[in-house]
């Protein structure tokens, strides 16, 4: 994963070991401190030096990778975290982060302010497993997919 305005630089993770990399000289800068569980994805947030760590126990952990410290961690119960996206539309007055699990076939939404769930799609696939979601750039719209019956959905998100 390459973090925005790192120049020539990777984080790579084996089992819950985060590693930062110049792939320019070919060496490694950092070991970050150990998490708790084996890392299922890495994904940049919409502030710099932060990166959203999902975990194969469910958790997500929010990194700052300048001073290898975790912010907080939101913990999922439906089991191994595989997909993670961040709202950018400011116009909603919400921060949101959106999760999944591919095999409970949940896609639960975060209010990163209140650092609680704010609200769960449940069965949004009829109940098949939810392969991706990622919110559209600057846009209240959130895509899934799932791989099990080759659908596309997309969820707008309106200021009630």
């Amino acid at each position: 994963m390459h973090p925005i305005t790192y120049l020539n630089k990777f984080v790579l993770w084996h089992g819950n070991q985060l590693t930062l990399h110049n792939v320019i000289e070919a060496t490694q800068i950092h070991k970050f401190k150990t998490l708790p569980s084996a890392v299922q994805t890495v994904v940049q947030t919409p502030v710099i030096n932060i990166v959203a760590c999902g975990l194969e126990d469910g958790s997500v952990v929010l990194l700052n990778l300048l001073y290898d410290e975790i912010l907080f961690t939101f913990k999922m119960t439906q089991g191994a975290v595989n997909q993670i996206s961040f709202l950018t539309d400011s116009n909603l007055g919400l921060s949101l982060m959106a999760t999944s699990c591919k095999d409970s076939g949940v896609i639960t939404l975060w209010d990163l302010n209140a650092k609680k769930i704010w609200a769960e799609m449940k069965k949004p696939h009829s109940g098949r497993q939810v392969t991706s979601v990622a919110f559209i750039p600057n846009e209240p719209v959130l895509v899934s997919s799932s791989e099990d019956d080759n659908s596309i959905k997309m969820w707008f998100f309106e200021k009630g």
